[in-house]
């Protein structure tokens, strides 16, 4: 009996586990500084079917800031990976993400890990 309900156990948490990844999506930015004036940005867009809220932010900036198809910039953040960001929620769409580049440093990353709704 007590076998049974510990694989029970261990097989609910491989499902729940294997659900929570399906629904859970990232994607990162980086900006490097190529001389005083000009930084070089890049990003590979994340398409949303559906709303996502912001779950997670780390990285390596001085803030980030996400920008939308068609929009522009839709979301700012001044300080190293923001906890205000954490909950917003980005609606269906094409979003790009970038970092803010710390005084002194040559290169900046962000990832942001998304919950869909």
């Amino acid at each position: 009996m007590k076998t049974s309900v510990l694989f029970f156990i261990a097989v609910s948490s491989l499902f729940l586990s294997l659900n929570l990844r399906a629904q859970v999506v990232s994607f990162e930015g980086v900006s490097e500084q190529l001389n005083d004036s000009q930084n070089s940005l890049e990003c590979r867009p994340i398409n949303l079917n559906k709303s996502a809220r912001i779950v997670e932010i780390s990285g390596n900036n001085a803030g980030f800031w996400i920008e939308k198809q068609n929009l522009g910039t839709v979301l700012q953040f001044s300080d190293e990976n923001d906890q205000e960001a954490i909950e917003k929620t980005l609606t269906p769409g094409t979003y790009w993400v970038y970092p803010k580049i710390k005084n002194k440093e040559k290169q900046a990353i962000v990832q942001i890990i998304l919950a869909y709704q």
